[in-house]
């Protein structure tokens, strides 16, 4: 049975959950191999391959949910542009403060574009930080 919340009633909050845990599997798999040697019942080949099946989850959850979106008369404009503006301002913020801390000058414009990942094909080399 799924659980719903007062401020979106079509949210299921059992696919956050596995969002998450999904998320949880992705995050495990960067963690050295040495140290989870250490962890008792741990072994690397097995945390990589949780790391395969967070990513393939969700993949999954993220397509059901914007299929489900867009099914339900949101359409694709208007999926772009919530879209839009729940991520471009974190995302500016953090071009900044990147530029101000890390000092990223020659894929600033490129990343300012949204377009950094051909800057580094062009380049030649891959990002780095």
């Amino acid at each position: 049975m799924s659980t719903v919340t007062s401020s979106s009633p079509r949210r299921i909050l059992e696919l956050d959950g596995l969002r998450g845990l999904a998320i949880a599997l992705v995050l495990a798999t960067h963690i050295p191999a040495a140290e989870l040697e250490k962890v008792h019942g741990f072994l690397p080949d097995l945390v990589h391959l949780g790391g395969y099946l967070g990513v393939d989850a969700f993949f999954v959850l993220s397509g059901f949910l914007i299929t489900t979106i867009l099914l339900e008369g949101g359409g694709l404009r208007r999926f772009y542009l919530r879209r839009a503006f729940r991520i471009f301002p974190v995302y500016y913020l953090t071009l900044l403060l990147a530029h101000a801390f890390l000092r990223t000058d020659k894929a600033l414009p490129w990343a300012f574009a949204y377009l950094s990942n051909y800057y580094f094909i062009l380049a030649e080399s891959p990002p780095s930080l």
